[in-house]
Formats: structure tokens, sequence, C-alpha cells
């Protein structure tokens, strides 16, 4: 059972720091480059202390293998799989229609297909659980690896034939029998050794099944279904369509389930890892599926997990100060932790400060309107600064918001701030008539509204909004009489 993050208690933690005495998810640690002679290398530091942490092994980040079957058996469903078994589905259909040439492409068929599966096998039990890219090193590098295979069928079927002629059919069967049931354990030693004599090894297979223990028999079980698919799907359905579909999706079935096979294996040598003493380094993991809180990629991110820390425990003076010294340092650009900052700063009680933000963020905000972030920061900054100035766009945009959400007296005091703050903007006329048009509407404050369009008619008589005052202005007149 793995333990939770500190700060995260739904996530399962992947490190722990020494020096705090906690258990961390991989998004609570800071990623930093070792540089110099180890550049390239990732260092993972403590959000808190920012001391390096412990990496508590691949069992705290992969899911058992039988919790994860629904996404095992959509693996070969990737682009990069799928291009492969439609390629050599069509190429099978091809090499049928070619005699003896076609034989030979039919054993180049099976090549390429057994080697994307090793490859399959050979990522998912390193940690990277996307499926193989095609290209020239997974496909054509280290091909023997599919002569090896046939090395290994053909020890096995030697074998078989020595002990059937010295011993009797018998003992011949009962030996096929033992091999078959460690087959995948023979598999794996050949990727993990890449030798012929260590898979054939039964010392060596026989302890590896059994330090996996009684998954290996229920991955056994799996591949064993994975196995009689292919046949049972020709059997009571392929097999009577037309020849060229026929073989299409016989090829298509085979590389499927070779790709599964294989790819099962390899996440089962993953999960097991620690109990069979294969080393796997957390740079290598890849989860695609994986959800949850992730590393920070960049400055800001990485600042914003160093205070995510101090927030959780209360320390909102300590994360106010470190943000504010990374902003000074420049080590982080300031545009980039704004909200989360002013956030902070309204937390901390931080009033002046919070105000200075505001006026900053509010701008970005109305661009991209981001109506209720826009309308709550206002809010906040005039309930704590009476002088609180932003320009008149902003004002005239954050009004008509304020209205949208019937917070119609917090509208008409937007607008007023415009009028006063800057009486000469080309926006107060209509800030003038969208004032009038809340008093009518949402306050229900008629005679006001008309006071207001008629002072609006006589200060500004040629606006282009006047026509607009006037024709409101007789339809309140007319509404009310």
């Amino acid at each position: 059972m793995s333990n939770p993050c500190q700060y995260h208690p739904d996530q399962p933690a992947q490190w722990f720091c020494e020096r705090c005495q906690i258990h961390l998810c991989h998004g609570c640690t800071v990623e930093r480059d070792r540089g110099g002679l180890h550049s390239g290398e990732k260092l993972h530091l403590c959000a808190k202390c920012n001391l390096p942490v412990e990496w508590l092994g691949i069992a705290s980040v992969v899911q058992p293998f039988w919790r994860r079957l629904h996404r095992i058996f959509l693996y070969p469903f990737g682009l990069q799989p799928l291009i492969l078994m439609v390629v050599l589905a069509i190429a099978s259909v091809i090499s049928g229609q070619m005699g003896l040439i076609g034989l030979l492409g039919a054993i180049l068929i099976w090549g390429v297909r057994v080697k994307y599966s090793y490859e399959a096998l050979k990522y998912s039990a390193r940690g990277d659980l996307r499926p193989p890219p095609i290209n020239l090193h997974t496909i054509s590098d280290d091909f023997n690896q599919v002569f090896k295979q046939f090395a290994v069928f053909f020890g096995i079927g030697l074998a078989f034939l020595l002990i059937s002629a010295k011993l009797g059919p018998i003992f011949g069967i009962a030996f096929l029998i033992f091999v078959l049931l460690f087959l995948p354990a023979i598999f794996i030693l050949l990727v993990t050794t890449n030798s012929v004599g260590a898979a054939l090894n039964p010392l060596l297979f026989v302890q590896l099944a059994f330090r996996i223990g009684w998954g290996y028999l229920l991955m056994y079980f799996f591949l064993i279904l994975l196995y009689i698919a292919p046949g049972t799907l020709n059997f009571y359905i392929v097999q009577y369509l037309p020849q060229a579909l026929h073989e299409f999706l016989v090829s298509i079935g085979l590389s499927y389930y070779s790709i599964v096979f294989y790819h099962l294996m390899g996440y089962v040598l993953l999960q097991y890892s620690d109990a069979i003493g294969y080393e796997v380094d957390f740079a290598d993991f890849h989860d695609p599926q994986q959800t949850g809180p992730v590393a920070a990629a960049n400055a800001a991110e990485q600042l914003m997990v160093q205070i995510d820390p101090m927030v959780k425990e209360g320390r909102l003076e300590e994360a106010v100060q470190t943000i504010g010294q990374a902003i000074t340092a420049e080590r982080v650009d300031a545009a980039e932790i704004r909200e989360p900052y002013y956030k902070l700063l309204k937390a901390a009680g931080r009033t002046h400060e919070m105000a200075n933000e505001g006026q900053l963020l509010l701008e970005p905000l109305v661009k991209a309107a981001r109506k209720a972030e826009a309308c709550q920061i206002y809010l906040d900054c005039t309930a704590v600064d009476k002088t609180f100035e932003v320009p008149a766009t902003i004002l005239l945009k954050v009004g008509s918001w304020l209205n949208e959400t019937r917070q119609h007296q917090e509208a008409i005091g937007a607008y007023n701030r415009l009028i006063k703050s800057d009486p000469q903007s080309p926006l107060v006329p209509k800030a003038y008539f969208q004032a009038a048009q809340v008093l009518h509407k949402g306050l229900q404050q008629s005679p006001k509204a008309q006071k207001i369009l008629q002072g609006l008619i006589k200060k500004f008589p040629d606006h282009d909004i006047v026509p607009y005052a006037q024709d409101f202005l007789r339809q309140m007149k007319g509404a009310a009489g």
C-alpha cells in the first residue's frame, strides 16, 4: 500500500524527503537539470526544503496489470501500431498472391511483426507505456532478436525430440507442457538478458516465474486467451469473408494480439521489477494516461510548486516573500504568476500590494473576456482602496458585466468611478447612458435615469449616442404616461 502525498492526499506518493519526513507526489517536486558533466539529467527537489528527494520506486507509480487491462487491450490502437498493422495487413494480401516470393514476403512480415512486438515489450518493461514509434531503429536495429526467438523455439523443439527419443513420447509431451507453462518467462528473459542460453535455462525462467508469484499465473491466463482469440475469430467469422478481406483481417488480428501479448509481458516485468531485481529509472517512465499533478515545466510553475506547501501549511507571509524575491531577482516572469500572486496577497491580507497587482491583472483578464474573475478583482480592490484607479475602457466593460450578473448597484459604482476619475474620456457619454439603463431596468429608478439622460443630451449634444439617449428617454416617458 503506497503512502499518499502530503499535499495531495488523493495522489500516491512517488518521492520521499528525508529531511522533512514527508511523502510527495511528482507534482510536488521541483525538477532541475543537474548541469555540468551531468547536464541533461534531472534532479528532483523537495518543494518545502529544496533538497533532493528519494524516489520510492516503480511500485509507487504503476497500477497492477489486472486493473489496467482495458488500456493494455487498447494499446495497439495508438497511431504508430495501427499504421503498422494496416501496412502489414496490406502486404500480407499482396504477398499471398505472389507464390514463392510471397512466401518470403510472409516470413519478412512475420519478422517485422515480432520485432515491433519485442520493442513494445522493451518499452513497457522500462516504464515507457507509449507504443514504440515506427522507424528504422525500431524495425531493423537489433533484428537478431527475431532470430533469437526462432532459436528459442528451435532449441525447445530439439530438446523435445531428444527427450522423446531417449525417454519416450510421454516424457517429451510432459517436457513440452512444462516449457509452455514457462514460455512467457522465457520470452521475458530473452529480452532482458539478450541471451538464448539464459532464456532456456530452467533455473532462471522457473525462478523468474516464482518471483512474480500468482501474478504470473493471472498473466498466463490472459495470454492464453490472447493466443486462442485469432483462431476463434477466424473459425467463426473471418473465414466466411472474401479471400482478400479474409487475409487482411487475419493479419490485423495476428498483429493486434502479438502486440498486446508482448506489451502485457513487458508491463508485468515493469510491475514486478523490484521483486525480480530488474532496475527501472524514473526518467524512463512515461504513462500518457496518468492523471494528477505533474512536475513543473518552467520557472513560474516551479515557483508555484515551491510555495504550494507554504500555502497548505498556512505560511502565507513566507509564500508572499518567496514570490516577491523571485520577481525582484527576475528569476520568473511576473506576468506568468500575477493571478496566483494576487490571490495569495488577498489571503495574506496584504491589501496595498493586492490592489497594485489587481491593477495590472485587470487588463489581461478583460482582454480575455474572463468576466467573473475581472469583476471579482475589481470589487475586491475597490473595497480596500477607494482611490483604486482603472482605465476607462476597463471600467466600462466591468460595469456592463456587473449589470449582466444583476449586481446593479456595483455597476453604477463602476460608471460613477469612470466619470469622476476621467471626466474628459470619450467614454463618459456612454457611461452615462449605460448607467441610466441600469437605473431604469435594474434598479427601477426611472426618474433618476431620466435626469441622467437629460443631462447627457444637454452636455454632449453632438455625441453619436445622443439619438439613442433621446429614443430611450421617449420610451421611459411613454411607459410612465
